[in-house]
C-alpha cells in the first residue's frame, strides 16, 4: 500500500512539474497555408512605366511571399485605365487572386466588367488579366451585352477596354452583319 501511494504521489508531481506555464499552444489547421499577412479594405494601384493601368480595391487580402500570390475577397472592384491614364471600365467579383511572378490577376464568381464606351458589358464566372500582354481572357461561359447586340459563347479575349475582343463558340442576337474570319 505504501508503495502504490508513494508512486501516486511521485506520478502527481511529475505531472504537474512537467506542465508548461504561462505558454499558449497554437495549432495551425490542417491543410491549410496561412497567410503570411492580411489587410483589411485594401487599394493597390497597378502600374507600367508610371502610368498607372489599373486599381484594385477588396474588403481583404492575404498574402502568400513564398508562393509571390495574394487572395483577395470580399468585393473585388478593379478600374482599368488606358496608356494616356484616362479610366476604360470596370471589373467586380467576388473574389480575386494576383500571381505577382506571372503578372497575372484572376477575378472569380459573379465576374463583370463595364466598359465606359459603348455601354459594353462582360459577364463570365471567371477571368485573367495578362499585364505582360495586357489581355482580358476566359476559356469559360461569357454573355457580352453591346447596345444592338447579345452575344454568348465559350472562350473570350479582349483589350482592357472591351473595344477589340473575339468570342469563341459564339451565338445569340445580332443587329449589325459581322465578319467572317
Amino acid at each position: 500500500m505504501r508503495r502504490t501511494l508513494f508512486a501516486l504521489i511521485i506520478l502527481c508531481v511529475l505531472c504537474f512539474c512537467s506542465q508548461k506555464r504561462n505558454s499558449i499552444d497554437v495549432e495551425e489547421p490542417a491543410g491549410e497555408e496561412q497567410p503570411d499577412s492580411e489587410s483589411w479594405n485594401i487599394t493597390l494601384v497597378l502600374t507600367k512605366e508610371g502610368v498607372k493601368t489599373a486599381e484594385v480595391k477588396a474588403g481583404h487580402m492575404k498574402s502568400f511571399t513564398i508562393r509571390n500570390t495574394s487572395e483577395l475577397s470580399d468585393s473585388v472592384e478593379a478600374d482599368f485605365y488606358n496608356d494616356n491614364g484616362a479610366h476604360t471600365s470596370r471589373l467586380t467579383a467576388l473574389e480575386a487572386a494576383i500571381d505577382d511572378s506571372k503578372e497575372l490577376i484572376v477575378a472569380r464568381n459573379k465576374v463583370v466588367v463595364v466598359s465606359d464606351s459603348g455601354g459594353v458589358t462582360l459577364k463570365t464566372s471567371e477571368l485573367f488579366y495578362d499585364r505582360h500582354r495586357d489581355l482580358i481572357y476566359t476559356d469559360k461561359y461569357v454573355i457580352f451585352v453591346t447596345e444592338t447586340d447579345t452575344l454568348k459563347g465559350y472562350g473570350f479575349e479582349s483589350d482592357r477596354a472591351l473595344r477589340h475582343y473575339t468570342i469563341h463558340q459564339i451565338s445569340g442576337k445580332f443587329k449589325r452583319v459581322l465578319e467572317k474570319k
